[in-house]
């Protein structure tokens, strides 16, 4: 089987390499013939020592990989322009060539993915990552009226209607899906979570602490409101003493504006950027992952990688009921559903008691939800399926 695959996301970012190249690692193989496409930013094609590590990592897996650099202004023109120069070098690369299954991760190059199924006849799945275009509108500042979420908000029942399979975050997503689309059939759609490497997340046993200590890891902007979380440890650290780690390569001055010394002693408050690749050790610090992810009609579509990692690692954790996934799996003893805008000193002393929960449990449930292996199994027999139908 010859596989195209191809993400509007770099693997030169942690995001890419995680939720992209870690999956494909495991499914290539003599049956299962991989090229990847990605679409990678030029700060990163910079680093020169990385991008030749990701070339040989590709080339002990495999995987045939191209990539191209990715445009962003202007907007709609740099997309055009992507794409167009992504479809000339499938064309030229795969002329007289088979093409059993194209890959698409994301809406933007299913735009692409339509045009190849119909020169190579070949099965289309669907990745869909979310509701793009809902995510920009409630993130990205897009308005319903302009011409890009109209044109993606109608393309949308096209790239659903015309794929093969479907693959969804979320539970939720999938009913959502069916209900706004009587084409579609509970059959076309699977559930594939964002997979964690249950290998390089694992349970680190590490000497009890004498105060609870709290862990934010990743982006404090768009999807997510870090003010809530600082208002809510303001609050816990009045009643019980506490740590806050926050490991994050954004803006760290937004934060330190947002941690008023009056209500608590800075040095409880630890702020530090870390690679993807020492998460796991940064993890060690952590009793309790936390987070607030704003609640609007695209989340329910949404699965950050972060509860996988932290779950992985025996973390319980303290998040809003953004959608209803969370509220199954967190109610699964793997951490407490908080009201940001609503707590008493009840919740604290809840979420005091936390520590105690079994961390073999926890990443119990969390091997079962979020494994790698057992997420790339799912699109290994997804593949095999459209090829045998």
């Amino acid at each position: 089987m010859k596989v195209l695959y191809i993400s509007y996301d770099g693997i030169l970012e942690p995001l890419g390499f995680s939720q992209v190249f870690r999956y494909l690692e495991k499914i290539s193989s003599k049956q299962i013939e991989i090229t990847l496409i990605t679409f990678e930013k030029k700060i990163n094609l910079k680093d020169k020592e990385k991008l030749n590590e990701l070339k040989q990592l590709n080339t002990k897996s495999n995987i045939n990989w191209y990539y191209f650099v990715y445009h962003k202004n202007p907007e709609i023109i740099a997309t055009i322009y992507d794409l167009l120069i992504c479809v000339l070098k499938i064309c030229l690369s795969f002329f007289n060539k088979k093409i059993d299954l194209i890959h698409i991760r994301g809406y933007v190059p299913m735009i692409l993915g339509l045009i190849l199924k119909k020169i190579y006849k070949a099965k289309l799945l669907f990745d869909t990552r979310g509701f793009w275009p809902d995510e920009k509108l409630d993130r990205a500042g897009w308005k319903k009226s302009s011409l890009k979420y109209r044109f993606f908000k109608s393309a949308e029942q096209t790239f659903l209607n015309k794929s093969n399979a479907i693959v969804c975050l979320t539970k939720e997503a999938k009913e959502i899906y069916l209900s706004e689309n009587k084409n579609l059939s509970s059959e076309d759609l699977y559930l594939i979570r964002t997979c964690v490497d249950t290998d390089k997340f694992n349970i680190k046993l590490t000497p009890k602490k004498q105060c609870l200590t709290f862990g934010y890891i990743g982006t404090t902007d768009t999807a997510y409101d870090i003010k809530k979380v600082l208002n809510f440890y303001y609050k816990f650290n009045e009643t019980y003493q506490s740590l806050f780690y926050i490991y994050t390569n954004s803006d760290h001055k937004f934060l330190l504006e947002n941690i008023p010394g009056k209500f608590i002693d800075a040095k409880n408050i630890i702020i530090k950027k870390v690679h993807y690749r020492d998460i796991p050790s940064a993890l060690e610090d952590i009793d309790v992952g936390i987070f607030f992810l704003k609640e609007n009609f695209s989340i329910k579509a949404s699965m950050p990688t972060k509860i996988g990692e932290f779950l992985a690692c025996g973390i319980p954790i303290v998040c809003n009921q953004f959608n209803q996934d969370i509220k199954e799996i967190i109610s699964n003893r793997n951490g407490y559903i908080l009201d940001f805008d609503s707590y008493h000193r009840s919740d604290f002393d809840e979420i005091q008691k936390l520590n105690r929960l079994d961390k073999s449990t926890i990443r119990r449930n969390a091997i079962s939800s979020f494994s790698l292996t057992d997420g790339a199994k799912k699109y290994k027999d997804i593949y095999l399926k459209l090829l045998n139908d």
